[in-house]
């Protein structure tokens, strides 16, 4: 939340501290909730409740935006009229949404009826708010909350809606992802599904020799491939007429349509796939003249022709009775399932020759031997076919789990190592990495692989890489980062490489982009907490600047105690927010000038408790709270509220204890002036032991003169 918002939602006598608390808690828990659901429908119906529950509202609505129609639509409403939920549309700029969304920024109306722009959603209405739903600058629809009370929305009912706003686009494209991905998992699997069904169904096809039963078997299993009414068989015979398609079996067809009825060259659909020898789908026959009734009642119709060695020997042919039946997907399984009664068809032919020229067997074993050779060669293309589609299921298994390894998390390191480990098991390479870049094209971040076993420590530099191969992070049309592999071999990447990784670079792209988006709504709420300890400090003159200086000086304490980076990162985040919990202490209290009765110490005590209640729904800061909490529990056992004592008492809270007693020393209060630096020293150094950890202390006093300096340069 900006300063400009947090004194908008404070400012004016509006809205209480606690209301503020409150509703920022409700948001935060709202945030989770919509977070939790992945599915877009039931999204926006949680959308809707929450927002009742949040603002306390009656009338509320999702609108988004209809690219087909370039307008605004209601997605779901609580309190519209039917009609308008139905019927209404707004474009850029038309009504108060079709403003706010034009404009990206939220407006509150306090009385419609004086709003030229105003378009009735509500019967009675008499105020609006509305604020525009944004994911990465770009405006997807707008929430929109209407009462029939003047006046209703206050300027900080607005702001807090735009934080609601900002945090249901998030998950609305979060939602939205997810089901992209689960439409690809099902295309995946249905193209497993039928590159499975097609070799089992080609097995079928070559173990049955017999022409006139294959034909039959050829109808049967093409119908349990594809769904539809009648399907036949034709194929091409020369006759007394000259060359015909003639119908070899029929399947589902009136009784007029049966074998041996010959259709004259160019005629119909069929034979329209017959001469170009391409496949054809006519999604209503009805508005096609060249469709010759076949089915009693057939609407729609695909042909595919049968092709051996670059010759149509004939259709296959099927119809539906009901329009658009079939699709392009349907086309392609049915033109790919052709291919192999082609070659089933061309070898029960082979088969049906070589009986019938059984009794010359001994003028044609020459020729019978070319036939064999043939056949021979077939297996070892059906085998090597067979081969391929087995590598590519492997592929698509391989790539179907990993895409559910790196989407199990939301951590952008633990996303970051999963995809370079999956990358690794799919393609043997000597190096990985992955760069991601900022918005101006500069890298930010890159992550290179651990050695496998038997590899080297050190990574082969890059003028030692013989093969490299490098693959473009995007999301849409935006590239984040960039997958770069190499290796020690020539050659060692290939076109089946490239294609297996583009498909895993594009998972991985949405992965890292959930997962950045993850910590960016993790800092947010970070930012917004910080900001309300900032206000806290505001509240008083006199602790202005308290928790940078406690910061400063427990980071400076950690340097020279030879912490590492990452308890210095934690130190960070709680010395800025150790007393938070102040939040929900009087300001009689905390700017009292007489001595504080046991009613105010007791008061005051609790700080830490507050302070740990505020942070608990903070995923990401729950070992700060902990610091929180225990920042004024002593050594010697005394402190609060936990009695806690010597090492069971969190290493960060105690340097934070000591930086924090330092600055209260330092600083003035209402009913003393600031301690001078060396008697501040003294009191430090003999409180070591009783109320401060003595190891902190020794580090601390040798570091706190340049550090205290520091927070207090000259003139300041």
């Amino acid at each position: 939340m900006d300063s400009a918002l947090r004194r908008r939602i404070s400012g004016g006598g509006a809205m209480s501290v606690s209301e503020i608390v409150r509703k920022l808690a409700a948001l935060n828990q709202a945030a989770r909730a919509m977070n939790s659901v992945l599915d877009p429908d039931r999204l926006l119906d949680t959308i809707l409740t929450l927002l009742q529950e949040v603002f306390e509202l009656d009338n509320c609505a999702v609108l988004l935006f209809d690219p087909r129609e370039q307008a605004l639509r209601i997605r779901a409403a609580r309190g519209y009229r039917p009609d308008v939920v139905t019927n209404f549309r707004a474009v850029r700029g038309q009504g108060i949404t079709g403003r706010v969304f034009e404009s990206g920024q939220a407006l509150r109306v306090e009385d419609v009826g004086q709003h030229p722009e105003y378009v009735e959603g509500v019967a009675g209405a008499r105020s609006e708010m509305a604020a525009p739903l944004c994911v990465d600058d770009q405006v997807i629809g707008v929430l929109d909350a209407e009462s029939r009370k003047p006046g209703a929305f206050l300027e900080s009912d607005l702001d807090l809606l735009m934080v609601f706003a900002s945090q249901a686009a998030t998950a609305i494209r979060n939602a939205g992802l997810v089901r992209q991905l689960e439409q690809h998992t099902r295309r995946l699997e249905k193209t497993v599904n039928e590159l499975a069904l097609l070799n089992r169904l080609g097995r079928q096809m070559n173990s049955t020799l017999s022409l006139d039963l294959l034909l039959q078997e050829v109808l049967h299993l093409a119908q349990k491939a594809l769904s539809f009414d009648a399907c036949a068989v034709l194929l091409r015979e020369s006759t007394e007429g000259g060359e015909h398609l003639v119908v070899r079996a029929a399947l589902g067809y009136r009784e007029e349509v049966r074998p041996g009825l010959a259709i004259p060259p160019g005629q119909g659909i069929t034979g329209r796939v017959l001469d170009s020898g391409v496949p054809l789908l006519v999604p209503d026959v009805r508005i096609n003249g060249r469709y010759i009734p076949g089915m009693a009642g057939g609407r729609c119709e695909m042909v595919a022709p049968l092709i051996v060695r670059d010759r149509v020997i004939g259709v296959l042919d099927a119809e539906s009775s009901t329009p658009n039946a079939f699709d392009e997907e349907a086309l392609r399984l049915f033109a790919t399932f052709a291919s192999w009664a082609a070659l089933a068809i061309h070898n029960a032919e082979i088969h049906s020759g070589l009986e019938r020229q059984k009794a010359e067997l001994d003028r044609n074993l020459v020729e019978m031997e070319r036939m064999n050779r043939e056949l021979r060669d077939t297996a070892v293309r059906i085998e090597n076919t067979n081969r391929e589609l087995e590598g590519r299921v492997r592929d698509l298994e391989t790539l179907h789990s990993a895409s559910r390894a790196i989407t199990a998390s939301l951590n952008l390191d633990d996303t970051l190592a999963t995809i370079i480990r999956m990358t690794r098991d799919i393609v043997q390479s000597s190096s990985c990495v992955i760069r991601l870049l900022d918005e101006d094209q500069g890298e930010v971040r890159s992550l290179a692989a651990e050695p496998m076993p038997g590899e080297p420590r050190q990574a082969p530099s890059p003028a030692a890489l013989k093969s490299f191969l490098g693959l473009p992070l995007k999301i849409g049309n935006r590239i984040i980062g960039y997958f770069e592999l190499g290796s020690l071999e020539e050659s060692a990447f290939g076109e089946e490489h490239r294609r297996v990784l583009q498909v895993l670079a594009s998972q991985a792209a949405i992965a890292i982009e959930n997962a950045r988006l993850f910590e960016t709504t993790q800092q947010t709420y970070f930012e917004t907490i910080r900001s309300l300890a900032q206000a806290l400090e505001a509240r008083d003159a006199y602790t202005k600047g308290h928790s940078e200086r406690v910061t400063l000086y427990a980071l400076r304490c950690a340097e020279r105690m030879g912490l590492p980076e990452s308890t210095r990162r934690l130190l960070q985040y709680a010395g800025l927010l150790h007393d938070i919990g102040k939040i929900g202490i009087s300001d009689s209290i905390l700017h009292k000038r007489m001595k504080l009765t046991e009613q105010d110490w007791q008061a005051i005590r609790n700080h830490p408790l507050f302070g740990d209640a505020i942070l608990e729904p903070i995923r990401f800061l729950n070992e700060a709270q902990k610091i929180v909490l225990c920042h004024h529990e002593r050594f010697d056992g005394t402190g609060y509220p936990g009695h806690m004592a010597g090492e069971d008492i969190p290493l960060e809270a105690r340097l934070i204890a000591v930086a924090d007693a330092f600055d209260a020393m330092t600083s003035d209060r209402p009913y003393r002036d600031a301690m001078p630096l060396p008697a501040a020293m003294a009191e430090i150094r003999a409180g070591a032991g009783r109320q401060f950890d003595p190891s902190v202390v020794e580090a601390f006093l040798s570091v706190i003169e340049p550090a205290y300096h520091e927070a207090h340069p000259a003139g300041v």
